[in-house]
């Protein structure tokens, strides 16, 4: 699977007043915002006389979550300006090679995008982004809210229908592909884990001893015994663990 094509959600509302962002960009949408603000009052005042509450509800969301995202682009600037880069250059391990390096982050109402330093690792030839560490922003390119209530939902129902819920309660949602890996715990490198991992051979070592440990005995292929124990699928899924030995019969 293509890492890149499995996160590209393009039902995902876009932050198009804060798309054209640049470094000190934050008074320009602080401006932005209290212009909604101001419109959205306007049109309740103005233009709302015929319609029902569930009418009104359904119209308001957009403007709702346009907010929401202008509001995260806004702290995503000022944290951006606020930024002190200088006890991470102090020893000059990292040089500046990128001051103002975009990207875009699908947030709980939609993709929003901002702009942040990236430093380079003279030594390793490595770079890192100090304000994503900061903010805790993975690669992934969602929020950790999204990730949250993407993966919760997974654990209740099928990888399609959390994507149909998400989508039901906030007019977008991560493909169904992004959701599993996401549940997985791996991310955007879900789908290289898998190209690579070799296959499990699953085997009941016999009923005495499956009681006495309460699950079924699991071993790798000769090829992946180098695989690290916290890898291994039965010690990474808590469903297998929680298996009851009355499950077996005869």
């Amino acid at each position: 699977m293509d890492g890149a094509s499995q996160f590209a959600d393009s039902d995902a509302p876009q932050c198009n007043p804060a798309d054209a962002i640049g470094p000190g960009a934050s008074h320009e949408i602080e401006q932005r915002i209290g212009d909604l603000v101001a419109r959205t009052i306007h049109w309740v005042r103005s233009d709302c006389d015929a319609l029902r509450l569930c009418g009104f509800e359904e119209s308001l969301w957009s403007k709702i979550a346009l907010l929401y995202r202008l509001l995260v682009a806004l702290f995503l600037a000022v944290r951006h300006e606020r930024l002190d880069l200088q006890p991470h250059r102090a020893d000059g391990r990292y040089r500046l090679k990128d001051r103002f390096a975009q990207r875009s982050i699908k947030t709980f109402c939609g993709l929003v995008a901002y702009g942040r330093a990236y430093l380079l690792d003279e030594r390793t030839g490595h770079g890192w982004f100090p304000l994503d560490a900061l903010l805790g922003i993975t690669q992934d390119g969602f929020s950790l809210r999204v990730i949250g209530l993407a993966t919760r939902l997974a654990t209740r129902v099928s990888y399609q229908a959390a994507a149909l819920l998400f989508k039901a309660f906030v007019g977008w949602a991560p493909s169904t592909e992004a959701i599993e890996c996401l549940a997985m715990g791996l991310g955007r490198r879900a789908g290289s884990y898998m190209e690579q991992c070799p296959a499990w051979e699953f085997q009941a070592t016999g009923r005495d001893q499956y009681r006495s440990t309460g699950r079924m005995a699991m071993r790798p292929s000769v090829a992946s015994r180098t695989l690290p124990t916290h890898m291994m699928v039965g010690a990474a899924s808590p469903s297998l663990q929680r298996l009851k030995p009355n499950i077996i019969s005869g």
